[in-house]
């Protein structure tokens, strides 16, 4: 909104002028299944967090509670002590899942992306990257 017209108008020439480019790179993307050529500095560190988070998580976390738990009574008595017993096995599906939907949410964002990129459509495309990052932005405040 504080962008004046001038600015608008020369951003949307640079988009317009590189769109052979924009589409080489999210091919590649898809092609390497990597989006980090995509990515902005700030989309590049809150990708490397998550991942920092799920790896610590799958890695150091959720084993250490394991092992704690597998030294306590071997009798489960009550739901919690279930969890415990079962958390062993839950622990590398946790870690896979929380991959898999870090991996299919930037699957969805390249293909929007492209699908905006191939209806001509840029504007589309600013706008989405905006409120996503805004989004992200809040979640990361939570």
């Amino acid at each position: 909104p504080d962008t004046s017209v001038a600015e608008r108008q020369i951003v949307l020439s640079d988009l317009l002028s590189s769109t052979d480019e924009i589409q080489e790179s999210v091919r590649t993307a898809l092609r390497e299944r990597k989006i980090d050529g995509l990515l902005t500095p700030t989309q590049k560190r809150l990708q490397d967090g998550t991942r920092a988070v799920a790896r610590q998580l799958t890695s150091d976390i959720l084993p250490g509670i394991a092992a704690v738990a597998a030294g306590a009574d071997k009798s489960p008595k009550s739901p919690v002590d279930v969890l415990v017993q079962d958390l062993p096995t839950v622990v590398p599906k946790i870690g896979s899942r929380v991959l898999n939907a870090l991996s299919n949410q930037a699957q969805k964002n390249l293909e929007e992306l492209q699908e905006d990129i191939k209806a001509g459509d840029p504007l589309r495309s600013i706008s989405r990257i905006q409120e996503q990052t805004a989004e992200i932005a809040a979640e990361a405040k939570n």
